[in-house]
């Protein structure tokens, strides 16, 4: 999975961010985002593009070695994108506190919560994320 953000949705943390120079030649130097989404589809052929709004800022989802158990989704609710990759285990507890419905996905949950924690909490966006 690849996501690559314009700076004015949130600042990632050092360790998220691209490899230094010379560690990974094809993605170091002064690359646009639009570049590296496409050095990672031509690695991942497979891959599915998800491009948000704002015109700057790509999610790609790759299903390469996907666990059959838990796959990877993509959901957009109400204009906020999320790749979920993993299992959350409290999936009832959490449909029934979010008044969510039993089809409802964990990429779903996950949006939910974002939503939540952006719109009734006292953090900025990009501190959600």
């Amino acid at each position: 999975m690849l996501a690559v953000f314009e700076k004015s949705i949130g600042n990632p943390r050092e360790e998220l961010r691209l490899p230094l120079k010379g560690k990974m030649p094809l993605l170091g130097g002064s690359k646009t985002g639009e570049e590296i989404v496409e050095i990672f589809r031509s690695w991942r052929l497979d891959s599915t593009l998800q491009s948000l709004p704002n015109g700057s800022s790509n999610m790609v989802l790759s299903h390469e070695d996907e666990c059959t158990l838990h796959p990877r989704s993509i959901v957009v609710v109400d204009n906020v994108s999320c790749i979920f990759v993993g299992l959350l285990e409290n999936m009832c507890e959490l449909r029934r506190h979010y008044g969510l419905s039993r089809r409802a996905t964990e990429a779903m949950v996950v949006v939910e919560a974002y939503k939540v924690l952006r719109d009734r909490a006292p953090y900025p966006p990009d501190q959600v994320i």
